[in-house]
């Protein structure tokens, strides 16, 4: 063949061997790699540590290696390429070549062998594959797919390789030599490498370690390369050779240096040793194994306890000699000596809330003592902790309870006087006290004042001593007879006084302090009266006692009531029903009830009047009169108790019992047995015989007070009588229902005895109606007040009498009664409509109100006093129409204007009895009589005006008129009492205000003086300074404008409404200096002086003592006699010339300072500005002392050139 045939062969056969070494190559670097990573990973993994298994692996890692060699590599190489394998490879992968070219390639090798054909054909075979060979590309003949494959799964395994030993070096590295040297012991790499810690997070010693039996022993693990592994295992070898294996949990701590571990926590705890543990975990098979020994914990042997208690309770110390409760009062000394078990190297007393203290140790470390005092009271621990020589300790000593036992302060109380009360200065004041102390009294000691007790003792109190029964009592009841006189008191002394207990306790008290604490009774206040006041308050007591006589006349009244129906039923049916018995049992309570509102000690009424009594001697009023009243009151009430109310109650006891045992003996029979020989009758008759003595002995009581008719409230006993009536109605109504139309023969027993007990209660009502009206009894002598109410109460039930009767009241009551015997339902229910409406007519006209409004009665006397002058004026004319019309020039036809005369005679006299009796109503007694009798007079007038007798008609017209204006004289003197009463109130109540004000003033000055303390020393603002700043600041303000609320009260003072501005200005100024955070000298001093300024305006307000005025009654006024000169505006005048000449004091004062401070060499520019603000305070005094002096001229009537001229000084 041609020369292009070779070269192209030749270079077929050059580019196959070079991609046969490339893919054999590629193919030993897969194998190789390959099994040294799979099988290095399997021994990382599995931890082949075997060496005959790492020499197998080795070898046929090598052996692989080797065959892949020679099958991929060698073999390929050694193969020799022809040319008719050349023509193959082109003929396969040239789409253009034939068979052509191998067989030329043949024939060619073969010389055209003639064996193989015609040499001829042969030539031409070759000469076409010569054409052929022309176009062949190279290129084409080799596929490099395989190559590539093979090249790119070497490179894919070399990138596996590269990253292996990137991301672990020291594994990769490991796994090879364990490959190439597998006789070797060539380790792997651990990732876990555990050591054991002591409490200081420090490495464990090596050498044994020792515990207490029972005590816990804590170290720690770590793994000194990185995190802990998470089967982190304590493995424990126990004395007995017994494994055990508990996990551990892991935990973050600090050392000393701040540095954070990762730690497992390992507890041991041991009874007995020796004890062998270790821990292992993750790839570290386990630290080395440690000993704990176990050995015995120090103990206490024995321990004595010697308790001393404090020198002032007098006590003998006292001794235990085992350990346990300490008991003992406070300041009690302790001493504890004990024995330990082996020898000591320390030891510590601990108690609950004190520091350790440390306890001394003697004879080889074996014997403790230690002392303390019990220092507080209250319940605590104490244990002793102690520590060998080898530092061990008692895992968890005994604690034993230390209680302290306080020395309570004594306690006392006042048993009398229970409450506040009201003496005279004179009075002997009776004083039971009651001490008690656990450890016994060393002093008691009564202490009073007449200050205000705030809750801080006043420094001004005096003390009086109370002398003990004995040494140190520790009960002691004192009585003893507090003897007022020598104190020297004056009416209007607001005494205050308690009692104080002693003890001798002296723990805990400091040095300088008097010894003992001090117990304190409840406060008592004793007011001090004069002997009129409290005669007048006892007076009023004893006006209370009459609605009690009333409250239990009525129960004792409906008390009665219940036992007659009990009689009648007893009596007619010989049984007694369910209800009945109830009533029974309620008449029963009622008695009850009734017994002790008359005999209980703390509320009884006996109690009440003997109180009364005794306080009339105790307070040395001479009233022999009232002492013999309120004695033979106490010997009714006796009287009444031991002789009638146990009767009573005694006969209803028996009645029931004797009711209870029919009622037994009937239910045991099947039916209702009557009671024999009518004992229940019987016995309820006793029991209202009793019960009307008892009335009785209650009505003798109410006169022994001054008749006891005027103990009654017409009013409310007529509400009482129609709420009965009403239900007597109902009642007979609904009996009515079953009895109406039916003769008395077909009545039956219970109903005849419900007609009987309705006519009973209708009977008693009548009864009652009458008692009520029956004029009282004339007492031997009465005071005034008692005569004006006596006559009040007269009239006003000649009143009713005359209205009732009128209206036939009680002899329609009376008539109904009868009605009901007969069973005459109609009649009787119209006789009791009848009763009803007229006693609700006659309440109406008693149920005006009166006013006790001083508003609505200032406005009611306004109105009086008009309706006077009116009527005075229309009787002034009629006195002169009258002389004129009986005069004997007068008209012959004059009778028709005499009877237009004695006509306006007769309503003028109405008028004034319609008058009188308002009057009456407001309990005005001087003016109602005044009223009535000028009416009396218009009344004699008109009858003389009947006669045409002109004398008489003048007399009497004349003295009418005179009455008049006595009674308008009388009504302005109550308008003015009222008023000035109002204006004490007021004056009072302004007083109360200011002085808190002036107080409270005080408060913030005081407040603000700490707040510059602290700011000063702190030399800035806090937070919590300004804090405080702000809310004095707006204490400040709130104070400001309450003040500013009473310029409006005192407007008409003009005196004092200046001392109020100027008060008013210095807390603005106040205000506005502490918003700019000047809290210096001058802002306190403008608080001071504003509480100063108030505090004068109170000084010359009413004193406490006017305040007993009010209930002083004002006498009457002279007809004619101009009324008290001290009117309000009177008043006011002298109210502020005190104030004026206060304020002149004050200036004087401050006028003299200023000149001392003006005359001195280094005299502040200030001096000169405060005395030109004095002199203008200078100015407005005397401005308001003008202005008072023209007020004062001006309200006396005198004459106005007295009054300064406006260049003088008044």
């Amino acid at each position: 063949m041609s020369d292009r045939w070779n070269t192209i062969a030749e270079q077929v056969r050059s580019r196959l061997k070079r991609l046969l070494l490339v893919r054999g190559l590629a193919w030993v670097f897969i194998t190789l790699c390959g099994l040294v990573w799979f099988i290095g990973l399997v021994d990382w993994t599995v931890h082949l540590d075997a060496a005959l298994i790492r020499i197998l692996l080795s070898f046929s890692i090598l052996g692989v290696s080797l065959f892949v060699l020679y099958r991929e590599l060698v073999r390929p190489l050694l193969v020799e390429v022809s040319d008719v394998d050349v023509a193959r490879l082109i003929e396969r992968s040239q789409a253009s070549a034939d068979d052509n070219l191998a067989s030329a390639a043949q024939f060619r090798a073969t010389n055209s062998d003639p064996s193989l054909g015609s040499p001829v054909l042969q030539q031409v075979a070759i000469k076409r594959a010569d054409s052929t060979v022309r176009d062949v590309d190279i290129d084409r003949v080799f596929s490099t797919r395989p190559v590539q494959q093979a090249v790119a799964s070497a490179v894919l395994m070399g990138v596996i390789g590269v990253v292996t030993v990137l991301v672990s070096p020291l594994v990769a590295q490991t796994a090879l030599w364990r490959l190439v040297l597998p006789l070797d012991d060539v380790p792997w790499p651990r990732a876990t490498e555990l050591q054991l810690l002591d409490a200081d997070l420090r490495p464990l010693a090596t050498e044994s370690l020792r515990t207490t039996a029972g005590e816990p022993l804590t170290v720690y693990a770590e793994n000194s390369l990185g995190e802990l592994p998470t089967d982190l295992t304590l493995e424990l070898m126990l004395p007995d050779d017994q494994q055990q294996a508990q996990t551990v949990r892991s935990t973050q701590l600090r050392d000393a240096q701040g540095d954070s571990h990762e730690v497992g926590i390992v507890t041991l705890l041991a009874y007995r040793g020796p004890l062998r543990f270790r821990v292992r975990g993750g790839d570290d098979d386990g630290t080395a194994w440690q000993a704990l020994d176990v050995v015995p914990a120090p103990a206490l042997t024995s321990m004595s306890i010697s308790l001393e208690p404090p020198p002032y309770t007098r006590q003998p110390p006292t001794k235990q000699d085992t350990a346990g409760l300490i008991e003992g009062l406070v300041g009690t000394h302790v001493r504890i000596q004990a024995k330990a078990s082996k020898r000591l190297a320390a030891a510590h007393l601990h108690r609950e809330g004190h520091a350790d203290q440390p306890i001394t140790l003697s004879d080889a470390g074996r014997q403790l003592v230690v002392e303390f005092d019990i220092e507080e009271p209250g319940s605590s621990w104490y244990w002793i902790e102690l520590v060998d020589e080898h530092g061990l300790h008692e895992p968890d000593p005994p604690r034993y309870e230390l209680r302290g036992i306080a020395d309570r302060p004594p306690v006392v109380y006042i048993d009398q006087p229970a409450t506040d009360m009201s003496v005279t200065p004179e009075a002997t004041v009776p004083l039971r006290v009651i001490a008690q102390d656990d450890l016994g009294l060393a002093a008691l000691q009564l202490r009073h004042t007449d200050q205000v007790v705030t809750e801080e003792e006043p420094p001004s109190a005096e003390t009086v001593s109370l002398e003990l029964t004995s040494s140190l009592p520790t009960d002691l009841t004192h009585e003893e007879d507090w003897q007022l006189g020598p104190l020297g008191l004056s009416p209007g002394t607001r005494i205050t006084f308690w009692v104080e207990a002693v003890d001798a306790c002296d723990v805990g008290i400091e040095a300088d302090s008097p010894a003992g604490q001090v117990g304190t009774s409840a406060r008592r206040h004793l007011t001090v009266l004069s002997s009129e006041d409290k005669h007048r308050e006892l007076a009023a007591r004893q006006s209370g006692l009459l609605d009690t006589l009333e409250a239990v006349r009525d129960r004792q009244a409906r008390a009665r009531d219940i036992t007659t129906q009990l009689r009648i039923q007893a009596e007619l049916t010989q049984q007694l029903r369910a209800e009945d018995l109830e009533l029974l049992k309620q008449a029963e309570q009622e008695q009850r009830d009734i017994r002790r509102l008359i005999t209980d000690e703390s509320s009884g009424l006996k109690g009440e009047v003997e109180g009364i009594r005794s306080e009339l001697d105790l307070n040395k009023i001479e009233a022999p009169e009232a002492t013999q009243r309120l004695s033979a009151l106490i010997d009714d009430l006796n009287d009444l108790d031991a002789n009638w109310l146990s009767q009573i109650e005694q006969s209803l006891a028996r009645g029931r019992k004797s009711a209870a045992t029919s009622d037994s003996r009937s239910t045991e029979e099947g039916e209702l047995d009557n009671l024999s020989d009518k004992e229940v009758a019987e016995q309820f008759q006793n029991a209202e015989d009793a019960q009307a003595s008892a009335l009785a002995v209650l009505a003798d009581a109410a006169n022994t007070l001054g008749g006891w008719k005027q103990r009654f409230r017409l009013n409310s006993e007529l509400d009482a009588i129609v709420s009965d009536q009403r239900s007597v109605q109902q009642s007979t109504k609904d009996v009515g229902q079953r009895t109406l139309g039916k003769s008395s023969s077909r009545l039956s027993d219970q109903e005849q005895a419900d007609l009987a007990r309705l006519s009973e209660r209708q009977r008693q009502l009548a009864s009652r109606l009458d008692e009520l009206l029956q004029p009282p009894t004339e007492p031997e002598e009465e005071s005034d007040a008692e005569s004006v109410t006596e006559s009040s109460s007269n009239e006003l039930l000649e009143q009713a009498r005359e209205w009732l009767s009128q209206h036939g009241t009680a002899g329609n009551m009376h008539q109904a009664a009868e009605s009901l015997k007969r069973n005459e339902i109609p009649s009787a229910v119209e006789a009791q409509e009848q009763v009803i409406a007229a006693l609700r007519d006659f309440g109406q006209q008693l149920n005006e109100s009166a006013f006790d409004n001083p508003e609505e009665m200032l406005s009611k006397l306004q109105e009086q006093q008009e309706e006077v002058e009116a009527l005075r004026k229309e009787q002034e004319i009629l006195a002169q129409t009258s002389q004129q019309a009986l005069s004997p020039s007068a008209d012959p036809e004059r009778e028709q204007e005499l009877q237009r005369l004695r006509k306006e005679q007769a309503e003028l006299a109405e008028q004034a009895d319609e008058l009188a009796r308002q009057l009456k109503r407001q309990s005005a007694g001087d003016a109602a009589r005044t009223a009535s009798r000028a009416a009396q007079r218009m009344r004699d007038a008109q009858s003389a005006l009947e006669r045409e007798q002109p004398q008489d008609v003048a007399e009497n017209q004349q003295e009418a008129l005179d009455d008049l204006e006595q009674l308008a004289n009388e009504l302005t003197e109550q308008q003015q009492q009222i008023e000035r009463q109002q204006a004490q109130l007021q004056m009072r109540q302004l007083a109360e205000t200011l002085r808190d004000l002036a107080d409270r003033q005080q408060a913030l000055a005081t407040e603000t003086i700490a707040l510059n303390d602290h700011q000063t020393a702190r030399g800035s603002w806090s937070r919590p300074l300004l804090r405080h700043l702000k809310t004095l600041t707006d204490q400040q303000n709130t104070l400001r404008d309450e003040l500013s609320e009473q310029q409006d009260v005192v407007a008409d003072l003009a005196v004092v409404t200046m001392v109020i501005r100027t008060a008013h200005d210095l807390m603005q100024s106040a205000v506005d200096a502490l918003d700019e955070r000047e809290i210096g000298e001058s802002t306190i001093e403008a608080q001071q002086t504003a509480a100063a300024r108030l505090l004068s305006v109170v000084d010359v307000l009413p004193p406490p003592e006017t305040q007993g005025e009010e209930a002083t009654p004002a006498t009457s006024t002279p007809p004619g006699q101009p009324a008290p000169a001290d009117s309000v505006p009177d008043q006011h005048i002298a109210l502020q010339l005190r104030l004026l000449r206060q304020m002149q004091a004050d200036i004087n004062e401050r006028t003299i300072e200023l000149a001392e401070q003006a005359n001195q060499e280094d005299a502040s520019p200030d001096v000169s500005e405060q005395q030109q603000e004095l002199a203008r305070e200078q100015t407005q005094v005397a401005e308001l002392a003008r202005d008072l002096l023209q007020d004062f001229i001006d309200s006396q009537g005198l004459p106005s050139d007295l009054a300064p001229h406006d260049d003088e000084q008044p």
